[in-house]
């Protein structure tokens, strides 16, 4: 009861200051402790006459940002962080404990590139590849889809080694069937 009180003290003090500083500042910053234990609180930060304001709020154990009436983030005590709208960042760092270099190993069996059409013929996107639709429903993992697609681009990699091996051997062959057929046109 007296943390409670305290609090609410210290919210009507701070809310005091700033609606007299707020003639030089155009910015009131208001703290509303709430008395029920799973509202928290929160802290508003307004422009002159309301408007532009921002809300902080700790409501059922959910750290929220509002920003004129529109909640931006929330995070909930599992860690779980939802942004509702773009991020933007110059770096952002997936963990994951799986990852692709599996496609290498010699026990690894690509698939022929006929059942690789088969498979898109038959379903519409590639092997192990969500749908379109199961993303549209549940979103990505985005380390579990790198892992993912880092294995179709190594797959394809090894298309390309056994396409290019091809080609070298078809290179010489057509080269020795030219020199052959130089040799017979000769007189």
């Amino acid at each position: 009861m007296m943390k409670t009180l305290k609090t609410k003290t210290f919210g009507l003090i701070l809310l005091f200051i700033c609606f007299f500083s707020a003639a030089s500042w155009a910015q009131v910053l208001v703290v509303k402790p709430h008395g029920e234990p799973n509202e928290g609180g929160e802290i508003q930060l307004m422009g002159a006459g309301g408007s532009n304001s921002w809300r902080i709020d700790n409501y059922q154990g959910n750290f929220r940002l509002h920003h004129s009436g529109h909640e931006y983030l929330r995070m909930k005590a599992d860690g779980t962080l939802g942004v509702y709208g773009v991020i933007r960042a110059k770096k952002v760092k997936v963990s994951t404990n799986i990852w692709s270099d599996y496609v290498f190993k010699k026990a690894y069996v690509l698939p022929s590139l006929e059942e690789v059409a088969q498979h898109i013929a038959a379903n519409g996107h590639l092997k192990d590849i969500p749908s379109a639709a199961t993303v549209v429903k549940n979103g990505i993992d985005l380390g579990d889809m790198d892992a993912k697609l880092l294995a179709k681009i190594e797959e394809l990699t090894l298309y390309m080694i056994d396409m290019n091996k091809r080609i070298k051997s078809l290179e010489l062959e057509n080269q020795f069937l030219k020199n052959n057929t130089l040799k017979t046109k000769q007189p």
